[in-house]
C-alpha cells in the first residue's frame, strides 16, 4: 500500500504539473516522504510527531528537516499513508496553500464499503451504466483492468471494500471455478487497500 502511495504521488504530481513540482515551496530541493507514524518516526527522530492517529487515518505536514523543505504523509497503519497520499493530491490539485501545511484527518467508520448488484451473467441489477466490470457469461472476466481503475477511484476517497454481487443472485457466486475468479478481482484491489466481499442469498437461510 505504501507502494501504491508512493506511485500515486508521483504520478499525480507530474500529471498536474508536467514537471518537476514546487508545493508550498517543496521543490528538487526538498522532499515529500510517506510512511506509517512508526517509519516517521523512526526516520526523523525529534520532530514532533503526533502520538496516536486514529485508525485508517493520516497527518499532513509541511516543515523543515536540516535547513530542506519536507512534506510528510504519515498514517496510523499503510492503509492511512495511502488515504492521506491522496488526500495531499486533494489539496495540490486544488491549489490549496500548502505553506502552513498541518492536517490530522481519519474516517469516522472502519467500514466503509459500496454495494454493488452485479450479476454472473454480467447484467447490473437497476445498473445504468453498461456492463459488470467484473462478471461475463457467468464467470469473471479476463480482463481486469477496469477492475483495478474502480479499486484505484475508491481508495481517493477513502472507501475501503466492495461487495460484488446481487444478493438475489448469490447462489452462483459460490460455485469452485468463481471463487477462484473472484480471488483474482480480491487481487486486483488489493494494491489499494480494498478488500472484497460477496452476498449471500437474501433468502437464506430458509426458515
Amino acid at each position: 500500500l505504501e507502494n501504491t502511495a508512493v506511485s500515486e504521488l508521483v504520478g499525480g504530481i507530474d500529471r498536474l504539473f508536467g514537471s518537476s513540482p514546487s508545493i508550498g515551496g517543496v521543490s528538487g530541493h526538498g522532499r515529500i516522504v510517506v510512511g506509517t507514524l512508526d517509519e516517521v518516526r523512526a526516520a526523523f527522530p525529534g520532530l514532533q510527531i503526533p502520538a496516536h492517529l486514529a485508525a485508517h487515518g493520516f497527518w499532513l505536514k509541511r516543515t523543515v528537516w536540516h535547513g530542506r523543505p519536507l512534506v510528510i504523509v504519515a498514517g496510523s497503519n499503510e492503509h492511512g499513508a495511502l488515504f492521506g497520499a491522496f488526500g495531499l493530491l486533494r489539496r495540490i490539485g486544488t491549489a490549496e496553500d500548502l505553506t502552513h501545511l498541518d492536517a490530522i484527518e481519519a474516517p469516522a467508520m472502519a467500514i466503509r464499503w459500496v454495494d454493488d448488484w452485479d450479476n454472473a451473467d454480467g447484467t447490473v441489477t437497476r445498473g445504468y451504466g453498461g456492463r459488470s466490470i467484473f462478471f461475463d457469461r457467468g464467470k469473471v472476466r479476463d480482463d481486469l483492468s477496469d477492475v483495478t481503475t474502480y479499486a484505484r477511484l475508491l481508495a481517493s476517497v477513502g472507501i475501503n471494500g466492495c461487495n460484488v454481487n446481487n444478493v438475489n443472485d448469490a447462489a452462483p457466486f459460490l460455485e469452485p471455478g468463481m471463487i477462484k475468479g473472484l480471488a483474482r478481482i480480491a487481487d486486483a484491489m488489493r494494491p489499494w487497500g480494498v478488500r472484497l466481499a460477496i452476498s449471500v442469498d437474501i433468502a437464506s437461510p430458509p426458515k
